[in-house]
């Protein structure tokens, strides 16, 4: 479920993003195994569509602090003219998932594996794992698709 920059005001349930670009680090080289664990970057998010969502130091809650499930989504753009595409994950800080659910980036043009999902009380959206990294942020997004009553 992958969105379109400039959309943010058509998404489903409740959201929030940051339409300003975030700068990201420059990493361009690696061998095919070569995969560096050290980074830790939060998405900034500074804006929800709905007072029931709020952002507070990019951290993402509802205000009856009800876990929920989040979907999480960035899109990104490499200034780097070798050709070098980004090559990294976003996933959540926290999740009470079993497996911490993320994809790789494999390319850096709209796609539809581009994000990531967690159920917790809050969302964080970091990078972690990253291979080949460089460029801007576009929109990154948190959905937040239902709540968990108990």
């Amino acid at each position: 479920m992958s969105y379109s920059p400039g959309r943010e005001n058509e998404t489903i349930f409740f959201a929030a993003w940051n339409s300003t670009d975030q700068n990201l680090p420059s990493r361009t080289s690696g061998g095919s195994l070569d995969w560096n664990n050290t980074y830790d970057i939060t998405l900034e998010l500074d804006s929800t569509l709905n007072d029931l969502v709020s952002t507070e130091n990019n951290v993402v809650k509802n205000s009856e602090g009800l876990e929920a499930y989040y979907l999480g989504d960035l899109r990104s753009t490499t200034s780097n003219t070798s050709g070098e595409l980004n090559y990294y994950n976003i996933e959540f800080k926290d999740t009470k998932m079993s497996d911490q659910n993320y994809v790789i980036q494999d390319q850096r043009v709209p796609q539809a594996d581009d994000t990531c999902c967690s159920v917790y009380t809050s969302a964080e959206l970091k990078i972690k794992k990253v291979y080949r990294i460089g460029g801007n942020t576009i929109s990154p997004y948190v959905r937040i698709i239902g709540f968990i009553k108990e």
